[in-house]
């Protein structure tokens, strides 16, 4: 009897620890949801911050692309000046 008595404590000891573990498990669980949600937040922010990067990037090409177009349209005027003017001459060569 005094045997089952022992196994019986040992037992009630050991079940309190392995509470004592779940509880643990599940306050560790919580921790990590919360650190999760936290994350996952940031990774939102992030993920905004980023697609407005790309955005402006984008505008950047455009905004580029728009500025060599009209370094090459002024280059373009001069040298369509320089033909007309060559045309000119030309033409009053041949009105001598």
């Amino acid at each position: 009897m005094e045997e089952y008595k022992l196994s019986l404590a040992a037992l009630g000891k050991r079940l309190e620890q392995l509470i004592n573990l779940h509880q643990e498990a599940e306050e560790r669980s919580i921790q990590l949801l919360e650190e999760q949600k936290k994350l996952n937040q940031q990774v939102e922010v992030l993920q905004a911050e980023n697609d407005s990067l790309k955005k402006q990037n984008e505008a950047l090409k455009i905004v580029s692309k728009v500025e060599g177009q009209s370094e090459d349209r002024e280059e373009l005027k001069k040298r369509v000046g320089e033909l007309i003017r060559e045309v000119d001459s030309c033409i009053a060569l041949l009105n001598k």
